[in-house]
């Protein structure tokens, strides 16, 4: 896929798991449980550990069934470790420069953190694909009415503390994707059921 067919499909797939874990056995667990209900986007944290093997493993097994990305991608070698590992887009809960060129050399979606005026447009102007309004619970739906004033094709996606009674709320303001994190999985027993709750709210 192309940068275009890549941000088309996170749009189609509207929901993104953004997944971290403490061990890789946990997180290929989570992974598990959240595609089989439903989630078709994944997102991998770099948060708590190096996850590129664990990249490779899961291309391995769902290939193009999900849409594979990394998150918390904090700097440029990690940026092209995750893109070599098969990562697809590139999130990161800030904005950095030197990420973006990376991106942009290789095609590869950039979901940028924002949550100001002033970050959305340096973001914008160094060619961040997706602004990630983060920490979403703290900036509230309005966000996306409020920058697209300005920036009227801007693309945003919320993330943190993203929950069932607010997620709803998000897309009705017209977020372009909605990430969901820890909400997910926090009972580890219940990780599939869960994400078919989401699915059914906005799908």
């Amino acid at each position: 896929m192309n940068l275009e067919e890549i941000l088309n499909k996170i749009n189609d797939n509207y929901l993104m798991a953004i997944i971290r874990a403490n061990t890789s056995e946990e997180l290929l667990m989570i992974v598990d449980e959240v595609v089989a209900g439903g989630i078709k986007s994944i997102e991998i944290t770099y948060s708590n550990f190096d996850v590129s093997e664990v990249l490779n493993k899961i291309n391995n097994k769902y290939n193009d069934k999900i849409l594979l990305g990394a998150g918390t991608v904090l700097d440029k070698d990690t940026a092209l470790k995750a893109i070599n590992s098969g990562a697809k887009y590139i999130v990161a809960p800030n904005f950095e420069k030197e990420v973006a060129l990376v991106c942009n050399e290789k095609q590869v979606p950039y979901l940028a953190g924002c949550a100001t005026a002033s970050e959305v447009a340096n973001a914008l102007k160094n060619k961040a694909n997706i602004i990630k309004a983060f920490p979403a619970h703290l900036l509230k739906e309005s966000f996306i009415k409020d920058m697209k004033g300005p920036f009227p094709k801007v693309k945003i996606m919320p993330s943190g503390g993203i929950n069932l009674e607010n997620a709803l709320l998000w897309k009705q303001a017209g977020a372009f994707a909605i990430g969901i994190g820890s909400d997910l999985y926090k009972d580890k027993n219940k990780i599939k059921e869960k994400t078919k709750e989401y699915v059914k709210l906005l799908k």
